[in-house]
């Protein structure tokens, strides 16, 4: 299935404008108010989804850069997604690539919602200091793990 299908079939359901790709071809939705940006991409014949989640903080010890890495350990506490930082901003990002030849409405619609409990998540992460953040790891499930 297309990108421009699966976004064309996810307005319908959700109630919203048709969004069509810019020039690059990349489309940007924005969730719960702005506060989520999704950038969704179709390359060689790849879904790249990709997000902002926050920028990484100056005092950033290795305990807490553990616990990222240790959520992008088999994806478990990503939902999926790995979370990486971009070297010019340190901004870390969410990001997952799937085969357009296996990405189904369904995995896409999951895909969309599990971007947002994964940024939303690690913001709140961030936002406490990396307190107990076990407690708060997002669990993989079914629908968001299949695409």
């Amino acid at each position: 299935m297309e990108l421009k299908q699966l976004m064309a079939d996810f307005c319908q359901d959700y109630g919203i404008d048709l969004i069509e790709p810019n020039e690059e071809g990349i489309v940007t939705l924005a969730i719960n108010q702005d506060s989520v940006r999704l950038h969704l991409q179709e390359h060689k014949g790849y879904l790249v989804l990709f997000t902002q989640v926050g920028i990484l903080p100056e005092d950033v010890t290795v305990s807490q850069l553990k616990q990222i890495l240790a959520a992008n350990y088999f994806w478990l506490g990503t939902k999926g997604f790995t979370i990486s930082l971009s070297p010019e901003t340190d901004m870390l990002i969410a990001s997952r690539q799937d085969s357009m030849e296996v990405v189904h409405y369904e995995g896409f619609a999951a895909m969309i919602e599990a971007a947002v409990e994964v940024v939303e998540h690690w913001r709140k992460v961030m936002a406490d200091g990396f307190k107990s953040v076990e407690s708060q790891t997002p669990q993989p499930d079914v629908t968001t793990m299949m695409v």
